[in-house]
């Protein structure tokens, strides 16, 4: 019974709207929704960079010439060891012969010595900024014939 009721009530209340209609009863106009036009925003020139997401050869990114390498590998005098770590693949955008350390708070000049193989080279020591790993530039690593998708243990000095 109560069922009944309930069901009935429904009815009755959705069927009241109906009526409304049915005799005239004229529903509140709705107002339309404002037209948004666009604006028209100068925005800067963005600058295409050639090869973004393909496959290039670390050959390609190596872009250090075979005579700052060999400068570069010539046997100097180390002055003082900074420690033991270990390095990663830093950004292979980045250029040049340079190693980011939390071993050095400012920018110096130093030699990285790869502990497997002995082989050194003379680099940029920058400061390592924020979290993370020390990283070895890609032309570095390539340098002390180290393996670019690893994570290789070196002897940091300073010059």
């Amino acid at each position: 019974m109560r069922v009944f009721v309930t069901v009935a009530a429904c009815v009755g209340i959705v069927g009241c709207a109906e009526i409304e209609q049915a005799f005239g009863a004229k529903p509140e106009k709705q107002e339309a929704a404002p037209v948004v036009q666009p604006v028209e925003v100068e925005t800067p020139a963005i600058q295409e960079i050639a090869n973004t997401g393909a496959p290039i050869r670390a050959e390609a990114l190596d872009v250090v010439s075979v005579q700052e390498k060999e400068k570069a590998t010539a046997q100097v005098a180390t002055r003082t060891s900074l420690g033991v770590t270990i390095v990663s693949l830093g950004n292979p955008a980045q250029t040049g012969l340079w190693m980011r350390s939390s071993l050095v708070q400012e920018p110096t000049k130093g030699r990285v010595v790869l502990l497997s193989s002995g082989e050194g080279v003379i680099v940029d020591l920058l400061p390592l900024q924020g979290d993370g790993g020390e990283q070895l530039s890609l032309s570095a690593l390539r340098t002390l014939n180290a393996p670019l998708t690893s994570l290789s243990e070196v002897e940091v000095f300073a010059l």
